[in-house]
């Protein structure tokens, strides 16, 4: 009877000292007979008596893996913390363009589900700990040697709204506002709350037309240029496409009414170009664009600013921010033309390409209006933080960037892998040509 207290007692113990997570497994060495204690009690009893009969090499605890011990939803969250964690490292003021859009397409792929290693399920890294490099989709090896191509005619596309689309912003901005008050007057049952819910809402309203006008034209132009991409896209042996876009926009009042957009395409081919492209004209060859230059200059109206910025043609066409120093002396000159009389539309930033021989060739305005004040730190949010004492963000030339896929090319397969061909083909930064 005492024995069998004592043995229960000394179970308790041990499995209170014992993780409950752990396993411990006692197997008797060759030709030694267990105990009879070791028989009558549980697995993870009497480890000191149990020495005695196994080999003493021979280890006897052992941990299950962790994930498998967490259920599905833990596991995904720990993964997508670890991709937030991963992302997070990514310096937003000085890491190009290119370095933040493949950080942003990681970050939306692990969303999605992908794991870093394809089809091969790895176990989640702690929420603490970084997520591992994830593998972007691959395409087929192609030639080594690329051919970067500037052609000759900008790509021009005007934007307007016309009166039943002006009338339908309109419309649209009232009923929100209209919808909301009556909505607040059937909850409340008084018309004082609606009231001073509709009149705080109105300084709003032509910021809220601004925007959405806007964004109307943005999508406009965003449906021709890629109608444009997949017309230059048939062509053989072009595998890349790059725009850099400017647009004078024209208001009426609010409302944004129309826009002239420019843009400059780079084409990137694994072979020579024709010697005519459409009515893109003759495309230009680019060696080197490590040694091509561009010098941009702000000009506001007919005055040019005394600061310069050259930066390599690689450097441009990889999205790098504008220099702080550049900046603050446009900053300078900007309020220097403006007491001048330019005006906001006025301002543009005027590029020159300069090849390794000196030859120049001008590009034109490159970023116009609104958007010169934006990339110099004049914008709304960079007002605020210089009233916080907080630094200017550093901003860089936006370029659209769209691979194109033929057949033949080697794609992924599975769900995950459509999903993410799908958002690249929404986004319009690849383009499949059929064959």
């Amino acid at each position: 009877m005492m024995m069998k207290i004592r043995r229960g007692l000394a179970a308790v113990l041990l499995g209170i000292a014992v993780p409950a997570s752990a396993v411990v497994e006692a197997r008797p060495a060759a030709g030694v007979r267990p105990a009879p204690a070791l028989v009558a009690s549980a697995p993870t009893f009497a480890l000191r008596a149990a020495a005695v009969a196994l080999p003493a090499p021979e280890p006897l605890l052992s941990a299950p893996p962790a994930e498998a011990s967490l259920p599905p939803v833990q596991v995904r969250a720990a993964a997508l913390s670890g991709a937030l964690a991963e992302f997070a490292r990514t310096d937003l003021q000085e890491a190009s363009s290119v370095e933040v859009r493949d950080a942003g397409d990681i970050l939306m792929l692990r969303a999605l589900g992908a794991d870093a290693l394809g089809a091969a399920s790895v176990p989640a890294a702690p929420s603490d700990s970084p997520a591992p490099p994830l593998a972007l989709p691959q395409r087929v090896s192609r030639p080594a040697e690329h051919r970067i191509y500037l052609l000759s005619k900008p790509l021009h596309e005007k934007m307007h709204l016309g009166p039943l689309s002006i009338a339908f912003h309109l419309t649209w901005s009232i009923s929100l506002e209209v919808a909301q008050a009556l909505f607040i007057w059937k909850e409340t049952g008084s018309l004082i709350a609606p009231a001073t819910t509709f009149l705080l809402g109105l300084p709003w309203a032509p910021a809220s037309i601004m925007g959405r006008t806007s964004v109307d034209l943005g999508l406009r132009y965003w449906r021709r240029k890629l109608a444009v991409l997949r017309e230059l896209a048939r062509t053989p042996g072009v595998e890349r496409l790059r725009v850099l876009t400017t647009g004078d926009v024209e208001f009426l009042g609010p409302i944004a009414r129309r826009k002239d957009n420019t843009g400059l395409i780079f084409v990137e081919a694994s072979s020579e170009l024709p010697r005519e492209f459409g009515r893109f004209g003759t495309p230009i060859h680019i060696a080197d664009v490590d040694t091509h230059h561009v010098r941009m200059t702000l000009v506001g109206a007919q005055q040019r600013a005394e600061t310069d910025w050259t930066r390599s043609l690689s450097g441009m066409l990889e999205g790098w921010p504008i220099p702080q120093e550049t900046a603050a002396a446009w900053r300078e000159e900007h309020k220097r033309l403006r007491s001048a009389g330019a005006k906001t539309a006025h301002f543009r930033v005027e590029a020159v390409l300069v090849g390794p021989d000196g030859e120049s060739r001008p590009l034109g305005a490159i970023i116009h209006g609104p958007a010169v004040k934006t990339l110099i730190g004049l914008g709304i949010l960079d007002r605020v933080l210089s009233g916080l004492g907080r630094g200017r963000l550093s901003r860089r030339i936006s370029i659209s960037d769209t691979i194109i896929e033929r057949p033949g090319d080697l794609v992924e397969s599975g769900w995950q892998a459509s999903l993410r061909r799908a958002w690249r083909r929404i986004s319009g930064r690849l383009i499949v040509v059929k064959p």
